[in-house]
């Protein structure tokens, strides 16, 4: 390939996974909201099945953010070979970070359901 398609690859890959980063932000925030507004008045079987909604449709965009982020560090390292001086920037550690942190929003939000359905009493 050359260094004009390597780029655009590279920008297609950041461009999906920066896609699936949003709907994974929309997801999550569209459950913070509905445990805020009305956690405490589910039931046992519909906390049971909104979670287990939530888990799949924001472990999906993760994917979807992990494999975009993924191909676009083998297009990068395809573009180094072609011009070294290629100013990206993406490397394992931020994919590492952005992935870890996007498990750690979606259990944190978990835990926040958790806290309005068991509040402590003072």
């Amino acid at each position: 390939m050359s260094e004009a398609e390597l780029i655009e690859v590279i920008i297609g890959y950041t461009s999906a996974a920066g896609f699936y980063f949003t709907i994974w932000l929309s997801v999550l925030s569209a459950y913070a909201i509905t445990a805020y507004v009305a956690g405490k008045e589910f039931s046992n079987f519909q906390i049971i099945w909104i979670n287990t909604l939530y888990v799949f449709a924001a472990g999906l965009p993760i994917v979807g953010l992990f494999g975009g982020f993924r191909s676009q560090l083998y297009y990068i390292a395809e573009l180094k070979k072609v011009n070294p001086a290629s100013p990206q920037i993406m490397n394992p550690t931020i994919l590492f970070y952005v992935t870890t942190l996007a498990v750690i929003g979606t259990i944190a939000t978990l835990a926040f359901m958790w806290q309005i359905r068991n509040p402590k009493t003072q």
